[in-house]
Formats: C-alpha cells, sequence, structure tokens
C-alpha cells in the first residue's frame, strides 16, 4: 500500500471513530465551550465540520463567525431600512413564517394552483428537520429567506450569537438548496439598532411587515381579514406575516391569496416587491469550508421554477454515502472562492457533505438531516472501503 493510501486509510479510521458513536447519528459532535466577554458560550471551530446547534435551542456563539460579523464598536443602524412595503403599490408580498414543516406541502400545492410565488422565512432547525419540504418550495419557484437557527427574542440575545442565529440558518440553507439568502425576519418582529447594524454586517436586508395575519395568536379569520385588506384603498404594496407551523395557519394561507388576488394585486417574491436579488453567497467570502465555518460542498444555483419537481426532491442514504466516500477519497481543499462560487452540477437534491434519514421514520434514526462527518459508523465503513479500494 502507497504511504499516501495508508495515511488516507488511516484518516479515515480516525474520522469513523470520532464520527460514528454507538448512537449512531449523532447532530453534536465535536463542540467544546469556553467564554468570552461575558460568559457567551463559543462553538470553537473544528478542523473539517462545524456542527449544527441542537434544534430549538439558542445557537453558542462561533469565534470565527463572531470576529468578522460582531466585532466592538459596529455603528448603530436605524429602521429606515427596514422592508415594510413594496415599490410598486400594486404589488403584494405574500410571506410565511416558521416552516418548514409538516403543514407546509398541502400549502404548497395550493399556491402551486394558483400560480403564485411567496416567500417562506425558514427556521435553521426546521429545516434540518424537514428538508425535503424546503427542496419543493425551492424548486417550485418560491423564495427562501431566513428566520434564525432557534427563533429566539433578538434584542436580548448578544451580538455574538446573533451572528452564530443566522449564520447556521444560512448554512444550513445553502447546504440543501445551494443558495445563500439575503433576507431576514427579525422573529416576532422584535429588533433595535444594535440587532439591526449586525444584520447590516451580514449583508442581509431586514423584513417586518404592514399587515400581521394574526394567525400565530390563534385567529381563525385571515381569509376574512385578509380580504378586507386588500380591497381598501389606496393601494400601497403591503407585506404580510403569516405563518406555516402548524396546520390553523397554513390552511388560512390559500383563501387569504384569493382575497388579494380578487383586489387586484399581483402577488410577488420579495426580491420583486423590493428589486433586491434574493440570494448571495459573498457572505461565505474569506471562509473555507474544510474549518466549518462556510457551508459543505458546492451544489447547484437557483432552478429555473419548472425545472425541478417535488418528486425529485428527495435523496437516500445510499447515494449521499456514495457522494461522501468519493469525496473523503480525493480530500480536496478547497479556497474560499470555491466555497462560494455555485457550481453546474446535479439537481438540488444531491446534496454534497449532508446526509438525510430514511424515510421509513425508524425509530433510531431521526428525520434530521446532518453533516457528513455525522454519518453512522456503517456509512463510515462503506466510505473506508471505497476510499481503499480506490488507492490501493
Amino acid at each position: 500500500m502507497p504511504a499516501a493510501a495508508a495515511a488516507v486509510v488511516v484518516a479515515l479510521l480516525a474520522a469513523s471513530s470520532a464520527a460514528a458513536p454507538a448512537g449512531g447519528l449523532a447532530p453534536h459532535l465535536g463542540r467544546r465551550a469556553a467564554d468570552i466577554g461575558g460568559g457567551v458560550a463559543v462553538m470553537a471551530a473544528p478542523s473539517v465540520v462545524l456542527p449544527y446547534p441542537t434544534a430549538d435551542k439558542l445557537a453558542p456563539a462561533v469565534a470565527g463567525w463572531a470576529s468578522r460579523f460582531a466585532p466592538a464598536g459596529l455603528p448603530p443602524a436605524t429602521a429606515d431600512d427596514d422592508v415594510k412595503h413594496c415599490l410598486n403599490p400594486m404589488h403584494f408580498a405574500q410571506t410565511f413564517d416558521d416552516g418548514p414543516s409538516d403543514p407546509t406541502p398541502a400549502l404548497l400545492d395550493e399556491l402551486k394552483k394558483r400560480n403564485v410565488k411567496v416567500t417562506f422565512f425558514v427556521v435553521g432547525s426546521r429545516v434540518l428537520e424537514r428538508p425535503d419540504v424546503l427542496r419543493r418550495a425551492f424548486a417550485e419557484g418560491h423564495q427562501i429567506a431566513l428566520h434564525t437557527w432557534s427563533h429566539p427574542h433578538l434584542p436580548s440575545v448578544p451580538s455574538e450569537q446573533l451572528v452564530a442565529e443566522m449564520l447556521f440558518t444560512a448554512r444550513i440553507v445553502k447546504e440543501t438548496i445551494g443558495v445563500t439568502p439575503k433576507f431576514m425576519r427579525p422573529p416576532y418582529g422584535e429588533t433595535d439598532a444594535r440587532v439591526r447594524s449586525v444584520m447590516k454586517r451580514l449583508g442581509l436586508v431586514s423584513v417586518i411587515w404592514s399587515f400581521d395575519s394574526e394567525d400565530s395568536a390563534g385567529s381563525t379569520t385571515v381569509v376574512r381579514d385578509m380580504t378586507a385588506f386588500a380591497a381598501r384603498t389606496p393601494k400601497d404594496g403591503p407585506v404580510t406575516l403569516e405563518h406555516d407551523l402548524f396546520a390553523t395557519q397554513a390552511r388560512q394561507g390559500p383563501g387569504a391569496t384569493d382575497g388579494i388576488l380578487a383586489a387586484g394585486y399581483k402577488i410577488v417574491r420579495l426580491d420583486e416587491c423590493t428589486g433586491m436579488q434574493a440570494y448571495d453567497d459573498s457572505l461565505w467570502n474569506g471562509f473555507s469550508a474544510t474549518d466549518g465555518l462556510a457551508p459543505v460542498g458546492v451544489v447547484p444555483s437557483e432552478p429555473a421554477a419548472s425545472s425541478t419537481t417535488a418528486a425529485s426532491s428527495s435523496s437516500s442514504i445510499a447515494a449521499t454515502s456514495t457522494s461522501a466516500a468519493a469525496a473523503a477519497s480525493t480530500s480536496p481543499a478547497p479556497s474560499s472562492a470555491a466555497a462560494t462560487t455555485s457550481a453546474p452540477a446535479a439537481s438540488p437534491t444531491q446534496l454534497t457533505g449532508v446526509v438525510h434519514a430514511p424515510a421509513n421514520g425508524a425509530a433510531s434514526s431521526p428525520k434530521t438531516g446532518q453533516p457528513a462527518a455525522h454519518l453512522g459508523g456503517a456509512l463510515w465503513a462503506a466510505a473506508l472501503a471505497v476510499a481503499a479500494a480506490t488507492l490501493l
């Protein structure tokens, strides 16, 4: 066995033992905390993959991100740049927060029937739970935007963790659909000068709303209220706040869509509403995918709305393990430019460095998608065998 091949096999064995504990898929390997400043927990950037935080828990700060995007002395930003209305008074931006979730596919079905494109503000930890739904929404032409990792009250979150909340979400979106969203919405619409300043430093566009459907407070009259709101004059290019986390919320969306259209509005995505681009991978400039600070691998850019169907939006463990084995056998060292350039590869379902558990929902395998470094022992054994066969 050549020395180089032996080194690769040894490295794979080490990765296997580190990434395949008795529990199989393990979402939080490699985490270690330290303290900075006022006791903010810091997740040190590992040498290969930065693991995702616990679902629905405040993301710990990451030193490599915080040093760039949350330095001391950032100038405060004002509400002047918050998006609340469209440029064209006859445009209406219908937006949904808190998914992707189980009710989202039924909403997508209804939007497709009406040939309407909306914007989904997604929670990062829910993308891990339902990557298939995110891929479908994106493939069908809807805009994807950021809504933090754990849905916290942002004014109470330290700046270092504000950055982590946004970048963990941006990273899982990039690894799932191949683009980095430019728009964000603060949970509960809560923001202040400091939060705006950090978002501006990240290059993100903050979106609030001009009409709150009140569905998150339990309203069951969203269709009636939205229809009445849309019918009023003068027209002012509204931006809505709706939700697709629960069925009681999502199922009111299509009726609201009908009321908006009946009032003569054109329903648009936020990029058309504002005249700004929907996605921007330059967020990752200067970072490397090999140190975990940028998304793992490169996947295709935004597809045409009709190019990918929902039927093609699921990937198998076997296909992903083959990709992981191939990647392990070549040991690439991408530059920061490579980590931010979309390659004309296969469909958005062929993710580099992300694995999704089987659709049968086995009790020991949650449907959460995890980075490739968290593959269970069986998959790493397969990767090791392929790499060894290639190099021997």
